[in-house]
């Protein structure tokens, strides 16, 4: 179910959009595919960070430094694995890139936002 979720492919897209939206999406130069690309490469990938720097500023008096360590280090975990998912997904969409490239670009994409949280933790908020 998790994959059916993250599949990406160009003809996944089954419903067709109205004129109105297709006119203006190409007026704009955005394809809607691409918007969809980054919504489910960028945006959502995104949270995961987003969630260790919420965390870092979060006072002491709201979370106790336990469970702040705790809820950052499941956050990472999490992350850590959905980066090798996503590795995984972008070296099988790599072979096939033949047709197109994109995707197993997507997928890079994903993975490298991914495993910002695990460079944060390390870096410079640990």
């Amino acid at each position: 179910m998790l994959h059916e979720f993250w599949r990406h492919s160009a003809d996944d897209v089954s419903v067709e959009p109205n004129a109105a939206a297709a006119g203006d999406a190409s007026r704009r130069g955005v394809d809607l595919n691409e918007r969809e690309a980054i919504v489910r490469h960028v945006a959502l990938p995104a949270l995961a960070p987003a969630a260790i720097v919420g965390l870092y500023f979060t006072p002491l008096s709201v979370i106790d430094c336990v469970q702040r360590g705790l809820l950052a280090l499941a956050v990472v975990t999490a992350s850590t694995l959905a980066a090798l998912a996503t590795a995984w997904f972008a070296a099988r969409a790599r072979r096939h890139a033949a047709q197109d490239p994109r995707p197993a670009r997507w997928w890079l994409v994903s993975t490298l936002i991914l495993l910002l949280p695990l460079a944060l933790l390390v870096g410079p908020l640990g």
